[in-house]
């Protein structure tokens, strides 16, 4: 079986979209988010100076730290960090990038799903997990200027 992938390049305002993905769009605020309790992903790659901002704190970023819906990475400029969540979900920033977990469920046994994040700043790479595979609709990208839904597996993305 042989798979193709329609790669859509577009650039609207200051932000440069490369994507297998059908997009809408809407505006939501860059904010640094308040955290719920629930370990969502982990912290698998790390270069450089990264850090959570969870409610008031800011916590360095190590190798196996846990992050919750709310937080919001932030990378310095020799910073990158790459995160593996629950449902296989990957996700890169690059350096000098912002991006806040505005929504993520994954609860399979009652078809319950949402990924969504908003990227502020900087440089994405994504690699679709289960969330976006069995509830395709459930998976979204925010930029300053967009809302991405995402439909395909890969994903890259730049917001200046």
């Amino acid at each position: 079986m042989v798979k193709t992938m329609l790669t859509l390049m577009i650039r609207s305002g200051k932000t440069l979209v490369l994507l297998g993905a059908f997009f809408t769009f809407c505006i939501v605020p860059c904010e640094i988010g308040s955290a719920s309790d629930a370990m969502i992903g982990e912290v698998s790659d790390l270069r450089g100076a990264v850090f959570i901002y969870r409610g008031n704190e800011r916590i360095p970023v190590e190798i196996g730290t846990w992050l919750q819906k709310g937080d919001t990475l932030k990378t310095g400029p020799d910073g990158s960090v790459g995160v593996y969540f629950n449902d296989e979900t990957t996700l890169s920033l690059g350096p000098e990038s912002r991006m806040t977990i505005l929504a993520y469920l994954f609860e399979p046994k009652r078809s319950n799903f949402a990924f969504m994040v908003k990227l502020c700043k900087g440089s994405a790479a994504y690699v679709s997990g289960l969330i976006a595979k069995l509830s395709p609709d459930s998976a979204r990208f925010v930029t300053p200027s967009s809302t991405i839904g995402i439909r395909g597996t890969r994903m890259a993305i730049q917001v200046e």
